[in-house]
């Protein structure tokens, strides 16, 4: 099952990886590296980490504007309908609700997130549709295909705020 590499064997792989050099070279050489973009390559499979991490850098950069978007407007209804009621019941709820959602963890939000799509069946639990953004023909259509990409984006937000 395991198998024990001789010394000579190790010291070759430590050599060849670059682990016998202090921490701060190794540092200085992977920054290099990383601002020339190379990644490096996975342990299991040897497959470049670039080709694993740019998919989910072009959605993170979708759902920036998205995100930002959908919160300031959420902040700003809710700052402008609880502005006239300050002190008021709703407007100590609504304060409190943002409290504890900006201290709770995102990974916990993301779990409960999770956990609420897969039990309802209101958002997909996986990725992308491989539908294609070709126009349909058909108004009904592209509205449900705009509300599946909603939907996914949705899903989306949640997965990369704690990422």
């Amino acid at each position: 099952m395991g198998q024990t590499l001789s010394p000579l064997q190790l010291a070759c792989l430590c050599a060849h990886m670059q682990l016998d050099r202090s921490w701060r070279v190794q540092y200085i050489n992977w920054l290099g590296r990383f601002l020339r973009g190379d990644f490096g390559v996975t342990l299991q499979g040897r497959t470049c980490v670039r080709f694993l991490v740019i998919p989910g850098f072009r959605r993170t950069l979708t759902l920036i504007p998205i995100s930002i978007a959908a919160s300031m407007s959420a902040a700003f209804a809710l700052g402008v309908l609880f502005s006239s009621r300050a002190g008021s019941k709703p407007d100590l709820a609504v304060a409190s609700f943002a409290l504890f959602m900006a201290s709770v963890p995102p990974l916990a939000v993301l779990l409960v997130l999770q956990l609420f799509a897969f039990r309802t069946g209101l958002f997909p639990v996986s990725d992308l549709p491989a539908r294609s953004m070709a126009p349909n023909v058909f108004a009904f259509a592209n509205f449900i295909f705009i509300f599946d990409q909603f939907q996914h984006m949705a899903k989306m937000i949640t997965l990369d705020q704690i990422g």
